[in-house]
């Protein structure tokens, strides 16, 4: 199996980000998968980088597609723009060895 390594690109610009929701939320964390997660939807990760406002609709989505089979999520998000087209934005969490 190959490996897809993902580097940042040295022309764009870093964006520093605070992490707003601290040890109130992420003590209670069990997995570091559920960890991540929060991270990204209380700091809102997917609105900053996507330029959306972005809504967590469902956690650990599982159903079946016709033609395709069995499909998995982790976080589901309705984001809207702001000429107001809405559309779905699946998150799959990866963690050390997933």
């Amino acid at each position: 199996m190959s490996r897809t390594r993902i580097v940042p690109d040295k022309n764009r610009f870093v964006l520093t980000l605070l992490d707003i929701a601290g040890v109130y939320v992420y003590s209670h964390c069990r997995r570091r998968k559920d960890l991540l997660l929060a991270k990204v939807r209380y700091n809102r990760l997917i609105d900053v980088f996507l330029r959306v406002t972005a809504y967590s609709l469902q956690s650990h989505l599982r159903t079946t597609v016709p033609d395709v089979g069995q499909i998995e999520t982790d976080e589901l998000y309705v984001a809207v723009r702001n000429t107001g087209q809405q559309f779905i934005v699946p998150v799959q969490a990866k963690v050390g060895r997933d």
